[in-house]
């Protein structure tokens, strides 16, 4: 009797799992810029409330097991962040919206992005004019004082 019970469990667990991936589907789609409509490589999408999620490829594409009813947060630097919710799609053409309040306030750096007001160190820029008059063989020659 024992072994039924523990049998009868077993396949009960069985089914509620196989029942839990089956409800997942796989959603596919392509990432833009709603200004010129080309695609956005390296967006992060995300299902919210949750770590499961990817980036775009080259061509903006994304792929991503969801459920009926979870929210798909879209994010990408100087881009609006987007909600949006998931129906019974498979495919999910998404356009974002520049946010030039942030590209202003954003400084991209070698290995990620700060505020503007939270750099200490020193900042410079260098004009396009000034590299192309000048004859270099290393990048880093033309940056240097």
């Amino acid at each position: 009797m024992k072994n039924m019970k523990k049998v009868v469990l077993l396949i009960m667990l069985g089914l509620m799992v196989s029942f839990s991936v089956f409800a997942q589907q796989a959603l596919k789609g392509t990432i833009r810029s709603k200004a010129d409509k080309q695609p956005l490589p390296g967006v992060s999408v995300a299902i919210k409330g949750t770590l499961t999620g990817g980036i775009s490829d080259l061509d903006g594409n994304f792929s991503i097991n969801v459920k009926s009813g979870d929210i798909l947060v879209v994010s990408f630097i100087g881009y609006k962040t987007r909600e949006i919710p998931v129906g019974s799609q498979t495919r999910m053409d998404i356009l974002l919206e520049e946010d030039v309040a942030l590209l202003d306030e954003v400084v991209v750096i070698g290995y990620g992005i700060q505020k503007k007001s939270d750099i200490t160190g020193s900042v410079s820029s260098v004009k396009s004019e000034n590299i192309q008059n000048a004859a270099f063989t290393r990048t880093d020659e033309a940056l240097q004082g």
